[in-house]
């Protein structure tokens, strides 16, 4: 900050001795009084800003008070200049971790939640004002939503666990107390486990913490083939495709047959769920075809299948979400 010197002050008969105090006063002020966006950039205005203070000192100045005032005031507007730009990087980096949080609570809560439809409404709002109008009314209206987000997560949990005790019970029943897999859980066709074991896989991978998905696979045209070439043909289909899946995934992957012409897989990535679906469709996309021989006759029959892949929040949720999406598909298509 520059200081006003007492020898101008002694000078008081100089006919300009008036107008360097008025713009002494006028660059000390600026000097003093300028936001401090950025520690390194303010300090370099009070370098500058004390520069032309000096030189205003200088008996006689090296430059006309009015021509230092201007200098003063430019130095200002660059630093007002950087001070905005400075702003409007930080709402961008705002925006941008607020769409970090909205893809983090869509996959955990679900893209169809209330939290997940508010936080979305938010970061839309805040792209399309291009600045923080006011943070005490984000905070407010993020303070909301993850307690709802709280509150959806908690309820999902209560219906996991009634859900999970439900089908302990269904499942305790039906057990021998010597046998720990009852032989009437396996699908006759594909040898694979079914619905209520799933449920419980998928109850075990939530409770285990990793990023879970699950992956729901209709086969069509099962009923046509039936009606056609016989049962024994729709069962080679998905006898054929169950083993092209499984081919296709990792280790630790599990896979169940479902009611109907159906598989479910649930899978471990540590993806989000848009790459984990590309993964999906071109597993889904390579050419699968059975052979069928049988009464003297071979037929070479194409398999394609409907699919769709959801995080794993809620066993309850994903129960839903699968049994809506094969009634979409099969409409009417059985094995």
């Amino acid at each position: 900050m520059a200081i006003i010197s007492l020898k101008r002050f002694l000078n008081a008969n100089s006919e300009q001795a008036p107008l360097r105090q008025v713009v002494s006063l006028l660059i000390a002020g600026i000097g003093s009084s300028a936001v401090e966006g950025d520690a390194d950039e303010c300090a370099a205005l009070k370098v500058d800003i004390g520069k032309i203070g000096e030189a205003l000192d200088a008996d006689p100045p090296p430059g006309n008070p009015l021509f230092l005032a201007e200098s003063a005031l430019h130095a200002l507007t660059v630093h007002n200049k950087r001070i905005e730009s400075l702003l409007a990087s930080q709402g961008s980096e705002v925006t941008h971790i607020l769409g970090m949080l909205q893809d983090t609570v869509i996959n955990i809560a679900g893209e169809n939640t209330r939290s997940g439809k508010r936080l979305r409404e938010i970061t839309v709002e805040l792209e399309q004002s291009g600045a923080l109008t006011d943070l005490r009314v984000l905070k407010g209206r993020l303070t909301e939503c993850l307690k709802g987000l709280r509150e959806e997560t908690l309820q999902q949990k209560a219906d996991a666990a009634v859900t999970m005790q439900k089908l302990q019970t269904t499942i305790e029943r039906g057990k021998s107390a010597s046998v720990s897999r009852a032989p009437s859980r396996f699908d006759p066709v594909t040898g694979l486990l079914g619905r209520d074991d799933a449920l419980i896989a998928m109850q075990a991978a939530i409770d285990g913490g990793a990023r879970q998905y699950a992956v729901a696979m209709v086969v069509y045209r099962v009923q046509m083939i039936n009606a056609r070439f016989g049962h024994e043909v729709g069962d080679r289909m998905l006898i054929g495709f169950k083993e092209h899946i499984e081919k296709q995934l990792a280790a630790p992957d599990q896979i169940f047959r479902w009611p109907g012409p159906a598989l479910v897989a649930i899978i471990e990535r540590p993806e989000a769920i848009g790459n984990v679906r590309v993964q999906v469709k071109r597993m889904l996309d390579s050419k699968i075809e059975v052979m069928y021989t049988g009464d003297g006759r071979s037929v070479l029959i194409p398999i394609s299948a409907g699919w769709s892949a959801l995080p794993l929040v809620s066993t309850a949720d994903a129960d839903k979400q699968i049994g809506a999406f094969i009634a979409s598909q099969t409409a009417g298509d059985s094995a």
